[in-house]
């Protein structure tokens, strides 16, 4: 008897990155794990994304596809793509990242019989435009078991249960990035637990177009969330006040642009 595999979305959210985005996509059809939904979204690009969309969609006809009318940006494009998708766990691959292909599968099975874990992220590695290794990233964190005192998670490649993740309210528009940072925080004032592993499953690639490379925005963006929770949500967490004021600091550092 088979055993059972609840089934996975995988969600790419891709605004001209055409030339990155066969290799992203062809790691995703390669995981061991094979009862995936994928589904891709088009942020309106004009580089030659949809051309490579539509033929992997040819070769793969139950990859579900959305092509935006508009520029939305990323986060209200992960909120589109949560709507659609009908996996029991979600999990999102940057177009210009791409996956080990054992990593769902080993981010699948730490979940266990756990009902308190609603997210399971792991190391990743760095490399540049041409797919070369940079370096191994690893996390700073002390357990499996996250506290808020460990670094976040980056927002993709991290494997989180979809009905935790609709109780809790989702993800929040008024956010147009860092939503692995905002999800990071929600899940852990909502008193659900997320957990690490160990292992490099993902390739993160550094290039000139990555969202994260804008440290002023990113930073700025971090402190909303952080002012968000705090005067919103009344939250009164010392390592969220902790966090606030090296934030602001690391501003402060930043030359400002001319």
């Amino acid at each position: 008897m088979k055993k059972y595999l609840p089934k996975i979305t995988v969600y790419i959210i891709n605004r001209n990155n055409a030339k990155y985005l066969t290799e992203c996509l062809e790691s995703i059809t390669k995981q061991t794990y094979k009862n995936l939904e994928i589904i891709i979204i088009d942020d309106f690009s004009t580089d030659g994304s949809v051309d490579i969309i539509k033929k992997f969609k040819y070769k793969n006809k139950k990859v579900i596809t959305i092509y935006n009318k508009r520029k939305i940006g990323l986060v209200k494009s992960i909120i589109k793509a949560i709507k659609k998708a009908t996996g029991k766990y979600v999990i999102r691959v940057d177009s210009d990242d791409y996956l080990k292909s054992n990593a769902i599968n080993k981010m699948y099975l730490m979940f266990g019989k756990s009902n308190k874990t609603a997210l399971i992220f792991p190391n990743f590695i760095w490399v540049n435009d041409k797919s070369q290794i940079i370096n191994r990233f690893k996390y700073k964190v002390r357990n499996k078991i996250i506290e808020f005192s460990d670094q976040p998670a980056h927002g993709a490649c991290s494997l989180i249960k979809k009905s935790t993740l609709l109780k809790i309210g989702g993800y929040n528009s008024k956010f147009d990035r860092q939503d692995g940072y905002y999800i990071w925080y929600l899940i852990l004032l909502k008193n659900y637990e997320i957990r690490h592993i160990k292992d490099n499953l993902f390739y993160y690639r550094k290039h000139e177009n990555n969202l994260s490379n804008n440290r002023r925005k990113i930073l700025s963006t971090r402190l909303k969330i952080l002012n968000y929770f705090i005067k919103s949500k009344n939250v009164n967490n010392r390592y969220m006040f902790h966090n606030r004021l090296l934030t602001i600091n690391e501003l402060k550092k930043i030359k400002p642009q001319i």
